[in-house]
């Protein structure tokens, strides 16, 4: 059985180029999750080290206000 229906041939068409973009689309979205994802984690990494480098400077200070009191 053939079916020459031209406009279910250009839906057709338009329904699968309108599936590439979607799929392109989610491909640039996966990069772009995955480069916040980056992001966050050295955002993370950066908040953990400016804490203990904060909670050493203030027992430094402790010991230092001791020594002096």
């Amino acid at each position: 059985m053939t079916c020459n229906h031209p406009n279910l041939k250009d839906k057709l068409e338009q329904a699968q180029n309108q599936y590439e973009k979607g799929s392109q689309q989610l491909e640039q979205l996966q990069t772009q999750l995955l480069q916040i994802s980056g992001a966050i984690q050295m955002l993370q990494q950066l908040v953990e080290e400016t804490e203990s480098t904060c909670s050493i400077s203030d027992d430094a200070e402790e010991l230092i206000e001791a020594k002096q009191g």
